[in-house]
């Protein structure tokens, strides 16, 4: 695992584009990694991008705003190792509340940042599209450090 840089860009879009139907280009990853409020670290695995978590921190306030492990790499670890390294950098740096968004029915996703004691305070409805069509709800959760 390493801090992730602008110049990851492209390997991580292309593992964002495999996690989500709404996915996140090279262009906008590489301008978030880039700004001095972003906190972002990957993991590589034979030399290639497996996942990556993206984060911010204002002030004492963060937000996971991106997190995505390539389907071929889950259930490995990947998640859980980003998800702990970003809580121990943003405690490092006196964060003291992390927040996120998840679909209702992304299971894993959920059970991996309940976990990592996130819990439910909030609903964004209709949030998030499906390849489908369908509108799926958002899960705002939050952590205290």
């Amino acid at each position: 695992m390493r801090p992730a840089l602008p110049e990851d860009a492209p390997a991580l879009a292309t593992v964002h584009r495999q996690c989500f139907f709404e996915a996140w280009d090279e262009n906008v990853l590489a301008y978030l990694v880039g700004l001095p409020s972003s906190l972002a670290f990957l993991e590589e695995r034979d030399e290639a991008v497996v996942g990556f978590i993206l984060c911010r921190l204002v002030t004492r306030e963060s937000e996971v705003l991106t997190c995505a492990v390539h389907p071929a790499a889950r259930r490995g670890g990947a998640g859980w190792r980003l998800i702990a390294k970003s809580l121990e950098e943003i405690r490092r740096l006196e964060g003291e509340q992390v927040f996120l968004e998840v679909a209702e029915d992304a299971a894993a996703a959920r059970a991996l940042y309940e976990r990592a004691a996130f819990r439910v305070v909030g609903r964004r409805r209709r949030y998030y599209l499906r390849p489908s069509g369908e509108r799926v709800d958002a899960l705002v959760m939050r952590r205290t450090l």
